[in-house]
């Protein structure tokens, strides 16, 4: 009888560590937004400013995305590839413009999206 009840309480603290594992899962994922479907958008800027992978993206005071990956363009350019989520598709036009700013006081660098026009 004692070893059954062993058993049991093994059993009860292996599920319970299960359910905190996968709850922990998916609150970290819904804050990083990894299961939300995204698109790729690449920028070219000549001078990047400390941009990083993982960098926030902005769009109209709203983020929107993040940097996926950084690499040289051209001789002297970069090409920023951002993520951004795809129910934001509608509101970035082909004319749309790309700036460097800050976020809050820690100054972490940010990709802006502004404008562009709807036609």
């Amino acid at each position: 009888m004692n070893d059954n009840k062993k058993k049991i309480t093994v059993g009860i603290f292996i599920a319970i560590g299960i359910l905190i594992f996968v709850f922990a899962i998916f609150t970290l994922g819904s804050q990083k937004k990894t299961f939300v479907k995204s698109f790729t958008l690449s920028v070219v800027f000549n001078d990047i400013q400390g941009l990083k992978k993982g960098n926030n993206v902005w769009f109209s005071g709203v983020k929107i995305g993040t940097i996926k990956k950084i690499e040289f363009f051209g001789t002297s350019q970069v090409r920023v590839y951002l993520s951004i989520e795809e129910d934001m598709h509608k509101y970035i036009h082909k004319d749309a413009g790309a700036s460097i700013g800050a976020d809050g006081l820690i100054g972490n660098k940010i990709v802006v999206l502004t404008g562009g026009n709807p036609k």
